[in-house]
């Protein structure tokens, strides 16, 4: 739960302690999802030990070995995550892609939706074109009913609009996301923020007023016209 509260202390001795007890039961299912979350909470301390978070994800992805390709799917997504937050980019692409195709092997729609999130922020960090990824998770998303997969997607088709330009329509799906965090209670989170950089350099751009401009009107859009925009 500390995980998800952004004043509250991340324990890893803990977790460690969980994962040499699942261990000794030999609970390896267990083991593996006590690995990722202590993985997670490797990336969400200060400074983050990314070194350790990726040994932690590795073990959990050795422990799955391919029998169940919904958590094959997430595990490698989690540790794509840790090499995009290293750097390498390519890697990251790598294991993104690989989840998404484990995600569809499954016929898991929420995993899909969460690995094409993943495939389309690794997209943006290579200059590539971002936006089918972002448009398809955002379909799903509302397939599901998923308020805060909808924000996801919508702040990502927001940083593709941004690239080409296009602030003002940009700053209005991103205010729509921010509605759409604010009414699942989740908009105060301790979280990953993929879109801020997106956001700095708009605001340091000339195009900031017709960005927040956006941004207030899309906090105000109904969910109709918000998903009909994108």
């Amino acid at each position: 739960v500390s995980l998800w509260q952004t004043d509250a202390e991340i324990s890893i001795e803990k977790l460690e302690e969980s994962v040499r007890l699942f261990h000794a039961i030999g609970d390896e299912f267990a083991e593996g999802l006590t690995l990722t979350v202590l993985s997670l909470a490797c990336m969400s301390v200060q400074p983050p030990d990314l070194e350790l978070a990726e040994a932690r994800q590795r073990a959990a992805l050795e422990l799955e070995g391919g029998r169940d390709p919904t958590f094959d799917a997430l595990y490698r997504g989690a540790l794509g995550r840790i090499r995009l937050q290293r750097g390498d980019l390519a890697r990251a692409m790598e294991l993104f892609e690989q989840s998404l195709d484990e995600a569809v092997r499954a016929q898991d729609m929420f995993v899909e939706s969460i690995a094409l999130t993943q495939v389309g922020w690794a997209q943006l960090a290579l200059g590539q074109d971002a936006s089918e990824a972002f448009l398809r998770n955002l379909d799903l998303a509302v397939r599901l009913r998923n308020d805060n997969g909808i924000a996801f997607a919508l702040e990502g088709v927001s940083a593709s609009v941004a690239t080409t330009g296009d602030l003002e329509r940009a700053g209005t799906l991103l205010g729509a996301a921010d509605a759409l965090r604010a009414r699942t209670g989740l908009s105060d989170q301790r979280s990953y923020v993929t879109f801020q950089p997106f956001v700095d350099a708009v605001l340091a751009s000339d195009g900031a007023a017709a960005f927040l401009a956006g941004r207030a009107r899309g906090r105000r859009m109904s969910r109709r016209a918000v998903l009909d925009s994108a």
